[in-house]
């Protein structure tokens, strides 16, 4: 009877221990891991005593941390320089494009266009020839585009017709018309054929320097823009370039009524809309005929 009672108290100590242990383990599996906390980008050292000569736009103390072997601090210098635009940040921000790292690199060419000073063309024209990340080489393009002057418009038109559909060409090209220094014929005659290319980014790219750019007199060339036009099959590029038949003063009434007509998007049917009273193809007469079709954004620009 002992020996039974003995037994049974074992069970029965064993039993807590079991429950016990099984409370822990369920404890500490609804226990939340703890999260080591974060390094915080600005407590390196002199962050932010740079960030407040970039906020007091303490130029001539900034330029020192654009040599700095401290990448944090170079990149965040690099970066404040876009928004500081001071032709004195030029020199020191053409030898920041050399950069090991290709994120600083393209700071460095998006702070050279923003300041958009031709003397950091050449600078930025040799760097396009060197640069192997894509990114970066975008970001050159642009600058470019921004810095250029009346001299280096045949430059860069040469490197646009050597670079075939790239997109980001076409966005130099159209830098290059908000300053009035690229005539249409030439637009025409050189890079019609981004329209072809089988990349829909580049002749989306090109559609929207067509249809955004100021001084564009494409009237010349309004057959082929409406061959492409109707060639395309992306919607985004279909409605820029019906964007940019505003710059067809010759197109007539009959093709803008046929391309609305056929063309299911009404965002598209409204651009072609706008660009038939911007030339003054559609005349009012026009526009009541289009009213019939009750299409809410065709009722809406009529």
């Amino acid at each position: 009877m002992g020996k039974k009672k003995k037994t049974s108290n074992k069970l029965n100590h064993a039993a807590l221990l079991f429950c016990f242990l099984s409370l822990l383990i369920l404890a500490a599996c609804n226990t939340e891991p703890e999260i080591p906390p974060s390094a915080n980008h600005f407590d390196q050292p002199g962050m932010i005593d740079l960030m407040e000569l970039i906020d007091k736009r303490q130029t001539d103390q900034i330029i020192p941390y654009l040599s700095s072997k401290n990448s944090k601090l170079k990149a965040l210098a690099t970066k404040g320089c876009g928004s500081l635009q001071d032709s004195v940040l030029i020199s020191p921000l053409t030898l920041v494009l050399i950069d090991s790292l290709p994120e600083i690199r393209r700071d460095a060419a998006f702070a050279l266009g923003q300041i958009r000073n031709n003397a950091a063309f050449d600078a930025l024209f040799e760097q396009l020839n060197k640069e192997t990340d894509t990114r970066t080489k975008s970001e050159i393009w642009i600058a470019l585009g921004k810095t250029a002057s009346a001299s280096d418009v045949d430059t860069l038109i040469k490197s646009v017709g050597n670079a075939p559909c790239n997109e980001n060409a076409a966005w130099a090209l159209y830098q290059l018309t908000l300053k009035n220094l690229l005539e249409s014929n030439r637009v025409a005659d050189n890079f019609f054929f981004l329209l072809d290319c089988p990349s829909p980014d580049a002749r989306l790219a090109f559609a929207q320097f067509l249809a955004r750019s100021i001084n564009l007199d494409l009237s010349p060339f309004t057959n082929q823009l409406i061959e492409r036009y109707e060639k395309e099959d992306t919607p985004e590029t279909k409605i820029a370039l019906a964007m940019a038949f505003r710059h067809c003063g010759n197109i007539h009434s009959n093709d803008l009524l046929r391309l609305i007509s056929i063309s299911g998007d009404e965002r598209i049917q409204q651009n072609l809309l706008r660009a038939g009273w911007s030339t003054g193809a559609l005349l009012p007469r026009d526009m009541v005929e289009l009213l019939q079709n009750h299409h809410p954004l065709i009722t809406y620009s009529c």
